[in-house]
């Protein structure tokens, strides 16, 4: 008997690979169709404002591409919008951003960045040998402008629980 055929599957069109280029100091991207380059060319997304990127991560919900940077020591975030062009019944898809590179941390030392369905970012800062994770809302504080990517700070949770258990401590203290 023989084995069942083998049916590739099948990635819903338009799909995008992102890849960063240390070297060129820049973010590529090409479109895929069935898992391989439709132009078998890669094209800019982003082409300035980097020093070394190095990990991609993209939000399908939210349209955000994450880069972490580990020459800047930052994590930015691009508003990435498909621009769709049709001549001669051909039609081609193109990426570009809004162009605001908006930082989402700095002073770590990560090489790669992840993004949930929540649209929370999680990373590595490989000095401190934490993961970290970075709440949506917080995101969206920053892109508000409601705070700078300065004034976040990396806590680990041991950190967060001996804060925790210091403020229940001090509250019996003070009721007793």
């Amino acid at each position: 008997s023989s084995p069942p055929p083998f049916y590739p599957p099948q990635l819903p069109p338009p799909q995008f690979l992102f890849a960063s280029s240390p070297k060129e100091k820049k973010i590529l991207y090409t479109e895929l169709k069935n898992f391989k380059s439709l132009t078998g060319r890669t094209f800019a997304l982003v082409d300035s404002g980097l020093l070394e990127p190095a990990g991609v991560a993209f939000d399908n919900q939210g349209g955000f591409l994450y880069v972490a940077d580990r020459g800047l020591k930052k994590i930015f975030r691009y508003r990435v919008i498909i621009q769709t062009t049709t001549y001669e019944k051909v039609t081609t898809r193109s990426l570009v951003t809004d162009g605001v590179q908006l930082c989402i941390v700095q002073g770590i030392n990560t090489d790669w960045v992840s993004v949930d369905d929540s649209g929370d970012i999680f990373f590595a800062d490989s000095v401190g040998n934490t993961i970290n994770r970075v709440p949506k809302d917080t995101i969206d504080r920053l892109a508000e402008g409601m705070y700078q990517c300065g004034d976040l700070q990396v806590k680990s949770e041991q950190a967060l629980m001996e804060e925790a258990e210091d403020k229940v401590e001090s509250g019996l203290s003070q009721t007793a």
